[in-house]
């Protein structure tokens, strides 16, 4: 004021120090404890602790004011809530924390097994690779030394008649030993274990550290087989692939010289939307095969078209009432530049 007058003064000194409380009082310290937050809760929690109980008797008397205040205007307070932090609430946390990209998304992806179903990771009926007790013994011998997974269902005729599961590495020690049989074979199964299919991976993940289990055939609710799912299935959920190469996903995909796909009907929706980064709906149909199935609400005839989250896909291959292959565009067609034909006709 001395300065500058009484009006200028006035407005210069509240500028100045809106700036000051800003920057030394709200930004800096706030971003030096984002930086350093073990750091700065060590020397702060001290003064806070001291802060909280000097000020007790004011906060208690200011709450109470205020909260009657609200009271005879007619809200109601629930003054007993819970202090717990929500499952989004996590999550929009960690989105924004400054913590390690991979460390982040591993947490997130323990979340989202609340958010996900057996069937989103389970392998189709169609797809399960298992043993016929009923074919020839030497068909049995030959399966089991080619086999390249440790756990098999087993089952009579077909697999809705599942026997239960066997463990290769038992059935490998019983043949070198020359112990092994039709009969020897049934009595090492171990007892086959269902899951409804509307269980989610949170809960199955617990399922299966409960009963020491790492294989489930899914079953709808009329008790028929829809597939079946595995301790690491779930596991990858967390962690990415680790039991199967990255590059499997690629098989099913073959790039075209006009820059087109052609694609394996049978390859999840989840797993082509993170390769081919399309955005393909997956809370429906797990297969390509079943979500064009899905659209068309009808068995396909090769040459059928239809748009896929704007993507042109045409079915080139069907098989035992199934898309076997399908042809699919790079891009979506509003990302597409018009040609020069085009232009001239527009």
């Amino acid at each position: 004021i001395d300065y500058f007058g009484e009006n200028l003064g006035v407005s210069i000194a509240t500028v100045v120090m809106s700036l000051v409380l800003l920057i030394f009082a709200e930004v800096a310290p706030k971003t030096l404890a984002a930086n350093y937050p073990d750091k700065t809760a060590a020397w702060t929690v001290y003064p806070l602790t001291i802060m909280t109980w000097l000020l007790y008797p004011l906060v208690w008397v200011t709450n109470t004011f205020s909260n009657g205040l609200l009271r005879l205007f007619g809200f109601s307070l629930n003054e007993h809530k819970s202090q717990n932090l929500s499952s989004e609430e996590l999550k929009t946390f960690l989105e924004t924390s400054t913590r390690q990209n991979s460390n982040r998304k591993l947490i997130m992806s323990i979340f989202d097994l609340e958010s996900f179903r057996v069937t989103d990771i389970t392998t189709p009926k169609a797809d399960i690779i298992g043993l016929d007790i009923e074919q020839d013994w030497d068909d049995v011998i030959t399966f089991f030394k080619s086999v390249q997974y440790t756990v098999i269902p087993v089952y009579e005729k077909n697999i809705n008649n599942i026997l239960g599961f066997c463990h290769v590495r038992d059935i490998v020690h019983l043949m070198l030993f020359g112990t092994f049989n039709r009969e020897v074979l049934l009595k090492t199964l171990e007892k086959a274990y269902f899951v409804p299919e509307y269980t989610t991976l949170y809960n199955q993940l617990l399922h299966f550290q409960r009963l020491k289990k790492r294989m489930a055939m899914v079953v709808d609710e009329y008790g028929d087989i829809q597939g079946l799912v595995t301790l690491d299935d779930i596991l990858e959920e967390i962690v990415g692939d680790f039991t199967t190469d990255s590059a499997d996903n690629i098989q099913h995909i073959h790039e075209e010289q006009d820059g087109s796909y052609l694609i394996d009907g049978e390859i999840p929706v989840r797993e082509l939307n993170e390769t081919m980064n399309w955005q393909f709906p997956t809370h429906g149909a797990k297969t390509l095969s079943g979500l064009i199935i899905h659209t068309l609400e009808m068995i396909p005839t090769v040459g059928t078209s239809l748009l896929l989250d704007e993507h042109p896909v045409e079915v080139v291959a069907v098989q035992d009432n199934r898309v076997k292959r399908a042809r699919i565009a790079r891009e979506r067609i509003a990302n597409r530049k018009p040609t020069a034909a085009n232009e001239h006709h527009e």
